[in-house]
């Protein structure tokens, strides 16, 4: 299949799953029946949708998986013939990553079982992510029925994992079991979670580990938990002189579309280089630790004029509620800002910003959803539109494209402020949904 008509396959599976994320949440009917029934439905439509695509197209079709499937799995056969990472061959994955896809060859040799992996990652965090909502809002029982709806179709989801096999959704589903033993109190199991997340896929979840740090009242052994796996994991490669740190320096030279760095580039002529590479870090960097700051002390607010016990299970309970959305605005915020944004990372928190989006009053009516539908259809299609059309072209290169009036350039770049701007619309409502309280659950009665 040509870069071409794989693009065009994208297009057709956003058009069709954003229109069911468009539709499926004004069907009144789902909203109806008991939580088991629901959630066993979405069970079985989450399996029957997402295993007849993944049949269709590597089983019937024999369609060979594209992108990061053939270095997973280039990476792993060298483990199985004896290689070991980051001595016999570079990788950009963390240490785990390579033996986690060999072990699943071993099953089956064949890529298509690299992109089953993460299926049924998706499918244990929506789980997860399900059981973790119903505790943390039993009150808004509607709002977390839509958001496991949206999930269900939208584009990110299908695209990215049942078709393209990304990794990132076993960070998704490290933070999905981190909220779930949160509420139960397993702080050290927490910790060790995340840390799963960083030895098996990369160092992502240092990003969201703060989050529930700050809130978590028993955080040291959240730290400790954390601490432990990682000195273990990476402490015993570096003892046999493997350079793990190489993945994190390779990483940090990338650059790319998808960002506000590179659009603040193409059309300020901004050039991407150590000096500005820096100082969008340093942005970055600091709209985050603003979110750890807001997020330790809004708590506090809201402990005094809820007149919490701060030990009480209602605290516990209203600490994770904040922590589940802030998940969100964590998640939108590196992808707004970093310098090497992916769409595919929208993987990592889907749940927390469905449910965001599906918690402010107005946002079920048909243009909100429409609006939701259509940023789901342009992060399936940016990145693989700007790796086909204008082979990765830098900012300044995009600019003289433009100037040019390149056809390619032309269409891209609105596609490119699209998702910039939901990216930037969604971090809105989540860092409302983390500040201030959820609106009350009957503004969420009437779906029109």
């Amino acid at each position: 299949m040509t870069g071409e008509q794989s693009l065009l396959c994208r297009a057709a599976l956003g058009i069709a799953t954003g229109s069911a994320t468009f539709l499926l949440p004004s069907i009144q009917r789902f909203y109806s029946g008991t939580v088991d029934a629901f959630d066993r439905r979405l069970r079985i439509a989450y399996l029957a949708t997402r295993l007849s695509l993944y049949s269709l197209i590597f089983l019937v079709l024999r369609i060979s998986p594209r992108g990061d499937i053939r270095v997973y799995f280039y990476e792993a056969g060298r483990v199985l013939a004896g290689g070991i990472p980051y001595r016999d061959f570079t990788s950009f994955y963390a240490p785990l990553h390579t033996i986690m896809d060999a072990s699943v060859l071993l099953i089956w040799r064949n890529p298509a079982a690299l992109v089953a992996l993460p299926i049924f990652f998706e499918f244990t965090a929506l789980y997860l992510w399900l059981k973790s909502a119903r505790l943390l809002f039993p009150r808004h029982d509607r709002t977390v029925r839509a958001a496991a709806l949206l999930y269900l179709a939208f584009p990110a989801s299908v695209q990215f994992v049942c078709i393209d096999g990304q990794d990132t959704i076993f960070v998704g589903l490290c933070l999905a079991l981190a909220v779930f033993l949160a509420l139960r109190y397993r702080e050290f199991l927490l910790g060790a979670a995340l840390a799963a997340g960083c030895c098996l896929v990369k160092i992502l979840p240092t990003l969201y580990a703060p989050v529930f740090f700050l809130e978590l009242r028993r955080r040291w052994r959240m730290a400790l938990g954390f601490l432990l796996v990682v000195v273990a994991v990476y402490g015993g490669f570096l003892y046999f002189h493997l350079d793990v740190w190489n993945t994190i320096r390779m990483l940090s030279l990338l650059n790319g579309a998808g960002g506000l760095p590179y659009l603040a580039g193409v059309l300020f002529n901004i050039p991407i280089n150590a000096v500005t590479s820096a100082r969008w870090n340093d942005l970055l960097y600091l709209a985050l630790a603003l979110i750890y700051l807001g997020v330790w002390r809004v708590f506090g607010l809201r402990r005094r004029l809820l007149q919490y016990v701060p030990s009480s299970p209602e605290a516990h309970v209203e600490q994770l509620r904040i922590v589940f959305c802030s998940l969100a605005a964590v998640d939108l915020t590196q992808l707004f800002l970093a310098r090497q944004s992916w769409p595919n990372y929208l993987l990592v928190a889907l749940f927390p910003i469905c449910f965001v989006f599906a918690a402010q009053r107005p946002v079920l009516c048909w243009p909100a959803r429409l609006l939701f539908a259509t940023f789901g259809f342009i992060s399936i299609i940016e990145h693989s539109y700007y790796e086909e059309f204008l082979h990765h072209n830098t900012p300044s290169l995009m600019r003289q494209a433009l100037a040019a009036h390149s056809p390619a350039a032309c269409l891209f770049l609105p596609v490119e402020i699209g998702l910039i701007v939901g990216y930037a619309w969604l971090l809105l409502l989540a860092l409302r949904s983390t500040f201030l309280p959820l609106p009350p659950a009957q503004g969420l009665e009437t779906v029109s």
